[in-house]
């Protein structure tokens, strides 16, 4: 069909004479003006400049950036070579962990460098604002550290360096609400309490075993399993928590966590069960994407599906902490549905269930939690531990168990027992062997 069809537009033909241009050039005319690139429209271009020259737009920039969520910053890291540095620059504002920690310690620097030399780990609300780049008034910070030295020296740190006071001390008896095996005490420190606007509360966390199975197992809903370390920032489900804005159960939801829940909302996110459809679809709402119920997710906190942020620590002038990020990275869980998702009461709000059992062995320094793959590397842990004692004197050797005769307990060392500064530990190999082992058992299932 001729371009212009109708009578209305039709026009009679006239002689060709020797000025008129021929067909092709007529086409093409036509096409040139038919198709011609649209003027730049000049406010469109001052935008474009904000995000791309950010230097000379950077006040505008940063205000505009600070109302983005994440996921379209990183959308917007992508869209040319001028905007891929956006995510890292906002690390020096937005997400500048130096400054938020800054309206709790006079001191951040030294304070991060003292959660690295404790192996503390920062979690709670104040985690969720860092990553959401939100202050809330009220909130404070929770500081979750194993029971012993590193406790004793958390709490000396806000005394004595950063002034402040004990306010309230809740012995484990007292932690009703809590998962009582997981928590020791809570030592409640305030700052400035006469004075409103400089009132600040630190609570210090003792946990009976390393802390982060405490903060993986012992969170109510998922929006908040995040935490920093000395060195890094770890949000484990940051798809639903920053991009949906959900937040899903990981507890049986009472009138206590009713109220949890409510304050959860109030803040902006929406707490989803875990069923979409209890007659036709067995699986949950899809943005964990990595449970049904017929079988359990594993993850580990430094998988594809965390969200890891690297913190500062030029111009942190002290001797670094010695345990490496590896061991935070390759701890594992284990998420299933909770055990009333099959209750005979359908008014129950179905929610998961986390657990992560601790991973020790003679031949590693630190602990571990454990899933999928990490027992799978037990065998080689035990063979290296047998050989590590094979190199002692017999009289340097722990005692070993005798409860069975027909067998060698070689490989049998007591916690209280203390290695020989000859011993060997095997941490910093453990990344590798267990991607090995991670490949070879998806390599099985295919």
């Amino acid at each position: 069909m001729a371009l212009f069809d109708s009578p209305c537009q039709r026009c009679e033909k006239r002689p060709r004479s020797n000025t008129d241009i021929s067909d092709a050039d007529a086409d093409a005319h036509f096409l040139a003006l038919t198709f011609r690139a649209p003027k730049p429209d000049p406010k469109s271009a001052q935008l474009f400049d904000i995000f791309t020259k950010r230097a000379e737009n950077w006040t505008i920039f940063n205000n505009v950036a600070s109302r983005l969520p994440a996921s379209d910053v990183f959308s917007l890291q992508r869209v040319c070579k001028a905007t891929a540095p956006i995510y890292k620059e906002l690390q020096r504002t937005g997400w500048n962990v130096d400054k938020r920690l800054g309206r709790f310690f006079r001191d951040p620097v030294l304070f991060r460098w003292t959660l690295g030399i404790n192996d503390a780990l920062v979690s709670g609300s104040f985690a969720l604002q860092f990553f959401e780049r939100v202050m809330w008034k009220e909130s404070d910070l929770d500081i979750f550290v194993q029971e012993g030295a590193g406790f004793d020296n958390m709490c000396s740190h806000l005394i004595e360096k950063e002034g402040y006071a004990l306010q309230s001390h809740q012995a484990q008896e007292q932690l009703r609400h809590y998962h009582v095996d997981l928590l020791v005490e809570i030592k409640t420190f305030v700052r400035s309490p006469s004075d409103t606007d400089l009132y600040r509360k630190v609570q210090v966390i003792s946990t009976s075993s390393i802390p982060i199975k405490s903060i993986i197992c012992g969170f109510y809903t998922t929006a908040l399993l995040n935490f920093i370390t000395w060195n890094k920032a770890y949000s484990i489900f940051p798809v639903p928590t920053f991009r949906h804005y959900k937040t899903y159960p990981l507890v049986r939801i009472d009138e206590y966590h009713e109220t949890l829940f409510t304050k959860m909302h109030n803040r902006g996110w929406k707490t989803q069960p875990l069923r979409i459809d209890k007659k036709t679809d067995d699986r949950p709402d899809p943005c964990p994407g990595f449970i049904s119920s017929k079988a359990p997710g594993h993850r580990r906190i430094g998988d594809s599906r965390s969200w890891k942020m690297d913190l500062p620590i030029e111009g942190m002038a002290y001797p670094k902490p010695t345990m490496p990020d590896s061991v935070l990275e390759y701890s594992e869980m284990t998420i299933r549905y909770g055990r009333d998702r099959y209750s005979q009461f359908d008014t129950l709000v179905s929610f998961y269930a986390i657990t992560a059992p601790t991973f020790e062995s003679p031949v590693l320094k630190y602990a571990y939690t454990y899933g999928a793959f990490m027992l799978e590397l037990s065998g080689r842990l035990t063979d290296l531990t047998r050989c590590e004692l094979s190199k002692l004197p017999a009289e340097k050797r722990p005692e070993r168990r005798t409860t069975d005769i027909r067998r060698d307990y070689l490989d049998w060392v007591p916690s209280t027992w203390t290695p020989p500064s000859s011993w060997t530990y095997y941490d910093e190999d453990l990344p590798a062997w267990y991607e090995a082992e991670q490949s070879r058992c998806e390599a099985q299932r295919k």
